[in-house]
């Protein structure tokens, strides 16, 4: 619907702002012909689109280099991390005693679809390095099958985390709530990932955060602690290892990742949403 309203405005000269949170790509490994296919309409499409914008909103830096790569003029790329403001609902649920985790158990959270660019097989070999030095833990992996989920349980096979490893699907928002207030950490493995909510509502919740340094929002949670490789699950575990154990460092670090969002406001994200609008009216009202 975004592409054929972008598509549309441009056919009839209708002045407009491009919100980027990303490029098409396929959720997982795929074959040659699919990988053509994604990047055919993105350069017939997307990259039209993008060229005849007004502005362009960028979610990340990561981002921003990615439309600079591909010819974007870099003088009309705005970037604005989409930090929203995030209201905690009260518990009505247990998530523990839903999915029958003991209370000394360790909760590792995984939210995000089971896919290839997620990272969701990176968690698992995470997993599998940290059960070297440990095991009063369990991965909850919350999120839709987009095509992985049978490779994903093989590895949990072949792994030997079994007893380890939850995949709970898709869970209903009391639930997920419950999951983020009962965790002990929040895991972010993505390969690639524009931007990514999951770890403002961890610390929201007052939860540490693992995040991949693939992830566009760890240019915004400026904390070293808290970002990491996911392609090296021996560093993986070690700072899971080191956020489980220190419980009181993790206080000081969650302190420094939310003044770190402070930086950048929701107020400021706002503002500049309201002056390419505003731009581009003025544009409009000159085209006509």
């Amino acid at each position: 619907m975004v592409d054929t309203a972008g598509v549309a405005c441009r056919i009839l000269g209708i002045p407009y702002i491009s919100i980027v949170h990303g490029v098409p790509l396929t959720a997982n490994s795929s074959s040659r012909r699919l990988r053509w296919a994604y990047r055919a309409y993105d350069k017939l499409v997307g990259f039209s689109i993008l060229k005849s914008a007004t502005n362009i909103i960028a979610v990340s830096n990561r981002v921003v280099r990615t439309l600079e790569s591909k010819g974007i003029e870099l003088s009309k790329i705005h970037l604005a991390y989409p930090i929203l403001p995030i209201q905690i609902q009260p518990i009505s649920v247990s998530f523990g005693t839903r999915f029958s985790i003991s209370h000394n158990t360790k909760i590792i959270l995984c939210i995000g679809s089971l896919a290839y660019r997620k990272g969701t097989d990176l968690a698992l070999e995470a997993a599998s390095r940290l059960l070297e030095g440990r095991n009063d833990f369990v991965f909850c992996l919350i999120g839709n099958d987009e095509g992985f989920r049978q490779y994903i349980e093989t590895r949990v096979v072949q792994l030997g985390l079994s007893s380890h490893v939850r995949l709970l699907g898709r869970l209903t928002q009391a639930l997920k709530e419950a999951a983020l207030q009962e965790c002990s950490l929040v895991m972010v493995p993505s390969r690639d990932e524009p931007f990514g909510l999951v770890p403002l509502e961890a610390i929201a919740h007052n939860k540490p955060v693992l995040i991949s340094l693939h992830s566009g929002i760890s240019e915004l949670i400026r904390v070293p602690q808290f970002i990491f490789d996911p392609l090296d699950s021996k560093s993986a575990a070690d700072k899971i290892e080191n956020i489980l154990n220190n419980p009181a460092h993790v206080a000081r670090l969650l302190e420094l990742a939310r003044n770190s969002i402070k930086q950048d406001s929701w107020a400021e994200t706002v503002s500049l949403y309201e002056n390419m609008s505003l731009s581009s009216n003025s544009s409009r009202q000159a085209v006509q």
